[in-house]
């Protein structure tokens, strides 16, 4: 799909990771605190999206990045949501 494209998808799909949590925690689907932990994880996106728009030759660290805010909002996110269970 080339580079651009693929920059613009995964934008999109991290915009619907935080907006489908903020949904879900509106509907009441899940607890609040699960929204308001993973909103934590934003701070994990900075840096990957920067190496993205970066020259091609330094865009090499970004998928760690990318896979390290995956990780902290899927930890952060069942952190929250596996509190309403104790």
């Amino acid at each position: 799909i080339g580079f651009r494209a693929a920059v613009r998808l995964y934008y999109a799909l991290a915009a619907a990771a935080y907006l489908s949590t903020a949904l879900l925690a509106l509907l009441g689907i899940i607890p609040l605190p699960s929204l308001l932990l993973t909103i934590l994880a934003l701070s994990f996106l900075v840096r990957p999206t920067k190496k993205l728009t970066a020259a091609p030759e330094e865009r090499r660290p970004a998928i760690p990045l990318i896979m390290l805010h995956h990780l902290a909002f899927g930890i952060l996110f069942l952190a929250a949501f596996g509190g309403m269970f104790i």
